[in-house]
């Protein structure tokens, strides 16, 4: 994931494909990024919350690796 968090291509496929690119080239178009759409409202159940899922996922793979590349201090490590 890009470190500014923009959204930069969208894959859909199978039968609903059509159905649901659409809100994913509008937050590419806009500039909006993982947390635009974790941040939006959508109806519920549908496909389309399967972005707002993603998005949850790309954010948590995001934190997650800031705090493996974070290294403590000699200080901090206690034996």
């Amino acid at each position: 994931m890009k470190s500014d968090r923009k959204l930069v291509g969208v894959h859909c496929i199978g039968d609903i494909a059509s159905e649901i690119v659409g809100i994913g080239q509008m937050v590419i178009r806009c500039g909006g990024t993982v947390n635009t759409i974790a941040s939006m409202s959508l109806n519920t159940p549908t496909w389309s919350y399967a972005y707002k899922y993603a998005a949850f996922d790309g954010l948590r793979r995001l934190a997650t690796s800031q705090r493996e590349t974070v290294v403590p201090s000699k200080e901090l490590i206690l034996e």
